[in-house]
């Protein structure tokens, strides 16, 4: 039996090998399967690693042959995997509820934020895998005292999650080529530029890109207001650089045509990228080395091109420039 276990491991894994092949070949009509195959060869092989790692402390702990874990092991941690939906739900509602939203912050709270999030995935682990391991010893009539279980469940665990916690950290945590994210934009050029912007509070309001001078325009509520349509756009470029938006990532791309350099700016954790928030409303200055955009958490950032810096110049949202070239372009109109 404990063969065929195996063997059955094997023929799992290369089936799905073979089925994620026959989706890329076939086109998109078995693309879900091409997906969910991709994703279950690694997760089989985690699992796999997982459980011959952990076989080691389990014997040694309630005395038992090495081979004799291996089955309970693989199912404990197919559990664990179950439950992890929920625990990740609960730690998305964690992340979205206290993480704060300008961007500087939040990057600096990121990776204790993802240590508090990996501590309450381990202590679900040891819950679900701790409760099946002890009903298994039960049935097995394996003469182990709790004390003895629990510390060798801990420690089962702890040595695969030093392992596979840092990795997962790795592969998930956001991506991004900003040098320094900073809480403000008083380091701006000069001479500075007038952002007109829509407060909180839904007054217009005005500041200058180093954060100063702010004042109220209108203290009347301006409601879905888009001031100089078009001024902001999610694609902008000159001769020395192009910046646009991906709409999946939501990310921002800019692409330094001095040495063809590419650089982000996003916050998209997870496997998949996706975007946690949305970046749009780019517009380059008038001195071609900054550049401005708004996120959907409220915030509008002044960017630095050459030092990659990104600093936050206010909180609001639908913003345009008064630049010499913006008067310019509205006096022909009026005109």
């Amino acid at each position: 039996m404990k063969r065929k276990t195996g063997v059955h491991i094997c023929i799992f894994i290369g089936g799905l090998a073979v089925l994620a092949a026959l989706a890329l070949a076939t086109g998109p009509l078995l693309a879900l399967f091409a997906f969910v195959a991709i994703f279950l060869i690694p997760l089989s092989l985690v699992t796999l690693f997982t459980a011959l790692v952990e076989g080691i402390p389990l014997s040694v702990g309630l005395r038992v042959p090495y081979r004799r874990t291996l089955r309970i092991l693989l199912a404990a941690n197919a559990a664990s995997f179950l439950a992890r939906p929920p625990v990740d739900f609960l730690n998305g509602y964690l992340y979205t509820t206290f993480m704060p939203g300008p961007l500087a912050p939040y990057f600096r709270a990121y990776p204790l934020a993802a240590v508090l999030g990996a501590l309450i995935v381990f202590a679900a682990i040891l819950l679900v895998e701790g409760g099946i391991i002890a009903v298994w010893r039960k049935k097995q009539n394996i003469s182990v005292g709790w004390k003895r279980l629990l510390l060798t469940v801990f420690i089962m665990n702890a040595m695969t999650f030093a392992v596979l916690a840092p990795l997962n950290y790795l592969m998930v945590r956001p991506t991004h080529g900003v040098k320094a994210f900073t809480d403000d934009s008083s380091w701006a050029q000069h001479p500075l530029a007038e952002i007109c912007y829509t407060a909180p509070n839904g007054d217009l309001c005005a500041v200058m890109t180093d954060g100063s001078n702010p004042r109220t325009v209108s203290p009347d509520t301006v409601e879905g207001c888009r001031p100089a349509q078009g001024l902001a756009r999610n694609v902008v470029s000159n001769e020395y650089v192009s910046i646009s938006c991906d709409q999946y990532t939501h990310g921002i791309t800019i692409v330094e045509r001095d040495g063809n350099r590419l650089w982000r700016i996003a916050d998209n954790p997870g496997l998949l990228g996706v975007g946690n928030r949305r970046f749009g409303d780019i517009c380059l200055l008038d001195n071609g080395q900054e550049f401005v955009f708004s996120e959907s958490k409220g915030g509008i950032y002044l960017v630095n091109i050459a030092e990659r810096k990104v600093g936050l110049i206010v909180s609001g949202d639908k913003f345009f420039t008064l630049t010499p070239r913006y008067q310019q372009e509205q006096g022909k109109e009026d005109y």
